[in-house]
């Protein structure tokens, strides 16, 4: 491919962020490595220095609830207002961090929520007419970009801390407006004329993508906090990885469902892209709800459950052919990422490349991640970090060799 992909796994905490990349002409599907907190301007600052043109997937809402943005269309005068109006407006004048806990609070100005206990406390709100999803969200079990707190897996908090982060970068650069997809145009249209596109992507139509037989995919969920779930899926994903392509470091994805999200996106929009199906985006944006990329490639209805524990369960009517067939179990010192066919790795086990320490990996690297992040590993190695992630970071860095094939 011409262009680049950049998958960010979102969060309200910068430091849990991940992001991984496919650079434009290479086959090596890799962790992003920034010396600082990842956010979406130090995304942005880096995806410009690829080269364009680059596409950046980011796992946050980019886009609010069509009720959102006809109210403030009615407030502001402007029937041709956008998302990115009504977002700017937001942080520069009303109130994003105070949260409403009942629908005669709610409004425009004062969009996110704060679910309270009670029996039908979630449903008094689209129940007085306040819509909590966008319409691009049904079928794909997303939840709410509003809801900040109150109920368990919100989002509301990463949507907010990513729409606040954009708006500052558009303070910086106003142009920055024509990167947005779905709203400044059609997706082949932005990659040929924009350096950096930036779009919405969801984690369960990227699982389909990457893990399907064939497009178009079945929705697919996959239980990310438990080890065996993610070592299930990707046993399945390097059994279908495309010839072409090489997943490095995959080890950081067996220990973190932050490193395996953003690693799987790639791989689905590199296959998404490759595929026709790209190109039958809905004709007319919705400049208010926005859009999920590749959402019209998943097929409605349809899906896969892979919860770690024996076959993937599928939920509803299959697609014929196009069945998700059972990963193998497999022990750890099985794993594909030590015997890949598309990646040769040494298997037998790498030293520590810090000076003083003597540290053997039975296997590989295997293990590499926690050794680093304990500071009483190497107490004189960069004494002034004490934060495991961050100390990884500086690991890979300074010793890129350790990670080459």
């Amino acid at each position: 491919m011409n262009f680049s992909i950049l998958c960010a796994d979102w969060g309200k905490e910068p430091v849990k962020r991940r992001a991984w990349e496919l650079k434009a002409g290479t086959s090596l599907v890799q962790p992003v490595c920034l010396n600082r907190e990842l956010r979406l301007s130090n995304l942005i600052d880096y995806a410009t220095s690829l080269g364009g043109p680059v596409l950046i997937g980011i796992d946050a809402a980019i886009g609010v609830p069509r009720h959102v943005g006809e109210q403030y269309r009615n407030l502001a005068s402007n029937p041709e207002a956008c998302f990115l109006d009504w977002a700017k407006w937001l942080f520069e004048h009303e109130k994003p961090y105070l949260p409403c806990t009942t629908p005669d609070e709610w409004h425009c100005g004062r969009p996110f929520i704060h679910i309270p206990k009670g029996q039908g406390a979630k449903l008094a709100f689209p129940n007085s007419g306040i819509g909590l999803n966008r319409e691009t969200e049904q079928g794909l079990g997303a939840n709410s970009p509003l809801i900040v707190s109150g109920l368990p897996g919100t989002v509301g908090s990463g949507s907010r801390a990513l729409w606040e982060e954009m708006v500052e970068c558009l303070k910086v650069d106003p142009n920055l407006e024509n990167a947005f997809w779905p709203f400044a145009g059609r997706l082949d249209n932005l990659l040929a004329s924009r350096q950096i596109i930036i779009a919405e992507i969801y984690p369960k139509a990227c699982y389909g993508l990457a893990l399907a037989d064939d497009l178009p995919a079945n929705l697919v969920t996959i239980a990310k906090t438990k080890a065996p779930a993610r070592a299930k899926a990707i046993s399945m994903l390097l059994e279908r990885l495309d010839s072409d392509l090489q997943v490095e470091a995959i080890d950081l994805c067996y220990g973190s469902e932050d490193d395996f999200d953003a690693m799987i996106s790639v791989v689905a929009l590199h296959r998404l892209l490759g595929s026709p199906l790209a190109l039958r985006e809905p004709r007319s944006p919705d400049h208010i709800e926005g859009d999920i990329l590749g959402r019209w490639a998943i097929e409605p209805g349809k899906g896969v459950n892979i919860s770690g524990n024996g076959a993937p369960t599928p939920r509803g009517p299959q697609k014929p052919g196009g069945k998700i067939e059972a990963a193998r179990e497999q022990p750890a010192f099985d794993r594909p990422f030590l015997q890949s066919n598309f990646q040769s790795r040494q298997s037998e086990g790498r030293r520590c490349p810090i000076p003083g320490c003597s540290k053997q990996y039975k296997v590989g690297r295997l293990g590499w991640d926690a050794h680093v992040g304990s500071i009483r590993s190497h107490p004189g190695w960069h004494p002034e970090e004490t934060d495991g992630e961050r100390r990884k970071i500086l690991f890979r860095n300074e010793y890129p060799e350790f990670f080459e094939s």
